[in-house]
């Protein structure tokens, strides 16, 4: 197993929900509702993540949930896991 955990922000938007990862500004994904967002989220970030890695490119080390709350008081904070050996 090797997953990864990363702070999002979710922001409500016209077509529903947006989630962002501030370390990984590539990565980000919609979804009509929370739990379509948050799939989708984890999607992206792996692939954002395993892209990096294929390309021997540095993989930031996530930000503390606590300062991305503070930085991003517009959104909701929460932490995105996503098991990269499923993709």
């Amino acid at each position: 197993m090797n997953e990864v955990t990363y702070p999002a922000v979710i922001t409500k938007t016209q077509q529903g929900l947006r989630v962002d990862f501030p370390d990984l500004p590539d990565a980000f994904a919609h979804g009509e509702n929370k739990q379509a967002a948050i799939s989708n989220a984890q999607l992206a970030l792996a692939m954002v993540i395993i892209d990096r890695q294929t390309h021997y490119e540095e993989v930031p080390t996530p930000s503390p949930l606590a300062q991305v709350a503070a930085n991003h008081p517009e959104g909701q904070v929460n932490e995105i896991t996503v098991d990269l050996d499923q993709y």
